[in-house]
């Protein structure tokens, strides 16, 4: 008998390296979610192949947009 084991799915912030809010829902649902802690991630757009393997878990990244300054 065969045993599935699902990778665990984290997304790296800047430097933070955050766990999943809602394993195994669409990685748009996970972004809304980490939105309201972390506003800047809203404007980023993430797709299922953009998932790195490190060890045993599945990391995103979000590729957060540089600070504009006037002047």
């Amino acid at each position: 008998m065969q045993t599935i084991n699902l990778l665990r799915r984290t997304f790296k912030i800047g430097s933070a390296i955050v766990d999943d809010p809602v394993p195994g829902l669409p990685l748009e649902t996970a972004q809304q979610i980490l939105s309201a802690t972390y506003p800047q991630v809203r404007w980023t757009t993430l797709y299922e192949t953009d998932g790195l393997l490190v060890g045993n878990t599945l990391q995103y990244e979000f590729l957060i947009p540089p600070v504009k300054t006037n002047g």
